[in-house]
Order: C-alpha cells, then sequence, then structure tokens
C-alpha cells in the first residue's frame, strides 16, 4: 500500500507540474523558442558592476503554491547567498510593463533563469521540482548552477 501510494504521488508530480507551466503559443514558436537548458542570450546590461549575475523568475498573475513557492525559495536564497553579487527579480510575464524583457529573454511562460553576461541556465524544472518539497535540494541546486556563472 505504501509503494502505491509513494508511487501516485510520484505520478502526480511528474504530470502535475507541467500544467503550471502551459504556455498559450503557436506550435511554431514553441519549437523556435525550445533551446537547451544552458545556452547563450544577452543579458540585461546592468550599471552596478558588483553585480555578476541575475535571476528572473518568470510567471503568470495566477500562480499555484508551488508557482509561489518557487518565487520566495529562488528569493530568499539568491539574496542568502550571493548578497550584493546576484539579483532577483520578479517578472509576470502578463503585465504590460515586462513585454520587453520577456521577449528579449525569449520567454513564453513560467521560467526559472539564471543569466551572467552572454550565459543562461534555465532551472525551472528543478524548481517545480524541489521548491516546495525539498528545498534544501533546490537551494544546492542553485548555488551549483550560479556558482558555475559566476566563475
Amino acid at each position: 500500500m505504501r509503494h502505491l501510494l509513494q508511487f501516485s504521488l510520484m505520478v502526480l508530480l511528474v504530470f502535475g507540474a507541467p500544467s503550471c507551466t502551459t504556455q498559450n503559443e503557436k506550435p511554431s514558436e514553441n519549437a523556435q523558442n525550445a533551446t537547451e537548458s544552458e545556452t547563450a542570450v544577452t543579458a540585461k546590461t546592468v550599471a552596478d558592476t558588483a553585480i555578476k549575475a541575475e535571476v528572473y523568475y518568470f510567471h503568470f498573475t495566477a500562480r499555484c503554491v508551488t508557482c509561489l513557492a518557487i518565487e520566495e525559495q529562488a528569493k530568499k536564497n539568491v539574496e542568502s547567498l550571493y548578497p550584493g553579487k546576484v539579483t532577483f527579480q520578479s517578472v509576470n510575464v502578463d503585465d504590460a510593463s515586462s513585454k520587453e524583457l520577456v521577449k528579449k529573454m525569449q520567454v513564453a511562460g513560467q521560467a526559472l533563469l539564471l543569466v551572467s553576461g552572454g550565459s543562461r541556465k534555465d532551472i525551472t524544472r528543478e524548481g517545480f521540482m524541489y521548491a516546495r518539497s525539498d528545498p534544501n535540494m533546490f537551494r544546492a541546486i542553485l548555488k551549483e548552477k550560479l556558482d558555475s556563472l559566476l566563475r
């Protein structure tokens, strides 16, 4: 019985999390926007030279508890691990004032992106998997990915 419950929970996590990331795009746009998790992009220029990387959490107006946990955990960890070196920005993709950044970063829905110079790492999947269920694992992954960007 316990194994059945664990299996059911795993199936729910695997197939339930993508429902939050449903994107309202044409199929051709999905194919165009599909990228490797670590691709080069042009990052926003930061006037403050102390800033070495930026973390962007793109989200819709309506969010589930996992979406809220991703933002909370990412912001808390960035601020505690990298004060003055890494910034955190939560971006509502439904907000008209965010359209330019959304287009520049080639985002169509929920995304957790780590950006430094011309490098970008997408840890959206890890955010949905661990931010709520295992915050320590999420923190370790975030730290590992940011450390590699800051080298």
